[in-house]
């Protein structure tokens, strides 16, 4: 009997020193080394928030927003009831320290569209070309996400229920089909019927 007990001590007091203690983690926050004053700009359909001193920069992204706006409301027969937040970067250094975001973000991501506010957080990138090409993509998540939240009996439970591919590759396809139209919605279509509506 007395064994016993000294096993079971042993092994519980090895289970509590094998097993990290949460509280303990360091680092769990994102180091911020730059505090940002940002500004709050509106467009027709957007909310931008920005710390972007060029001007005439925030004009040409925030055209480039309403360009992707009209195009993906025409093809998808969706409308934002109210303005759609946004947040700009002013490169990837300053993205990457976002607290809009849990967890860190890597080199290759170009920009993410939070599910549960349904805003779109992304940086400047190096070119015209690639700025304008994610923030068609991230568009794409904004009115997946809208569509979801906004239908009678989807939620973001039904996102979850959606593979991956078909949440990632669906602006992807929209892209490279050319201007924006729908994608060959024969697989699509057994997934996600209502965001294929025509």
């Amino acid at each position: 009997m007395k064994s016993t007990g000294i096993y079971l001590f042993t092994f519980l007091f090895s289970l509590m020193v094998t097993t990290p203690a949460s509280s303990q983690y360091f680092g769990q926050n994102k180091p911020r080394y730059t505090n940002f004053d940002f500004k709050v700009v509106h467009s027709p359909h957007f909310e931008v928030y920005h710390y972007l001193n060029d001007r005439s920069e925030l004009t040409k992204v925030m055209q480039w927003a309403e360009q992707w706006y009209d195009m993906h409301e025409h093809v998808l027969h969706d409308t934002f009831s109210t303005k759609n937040p946004m947040v700009f970067y002013n490169n990837h250094a300053d993205f990457q320290q976002t607290s809009a975001i849990s967890g860190n973000i890597g080199v290759s991501t170009g920009g993410v569209t939070e599910g549960l506010k349904n805003r779109v957080v992304m940086p400047l990138a190096m070119s015209n070309q690639q700025t304008f090409q994610v923030l068609g993509h991230e568009m794409v998540h904004a009115f997946q996400f809208h569509m979801l939240l906004s239908g009678d009996s989807t939620g973001l439970q039904s996102l979850a229920n959606l593979p991956l591919w078909i949440v990632e590759e669906w602006p992807n396809t929209c892209r490279s089909a050319g201007l924006m139209q729908i994608p060959p919605c024969g697989c699509v279509m057994l997934f996600c019927p209502m965001m294929c509506r025509v």
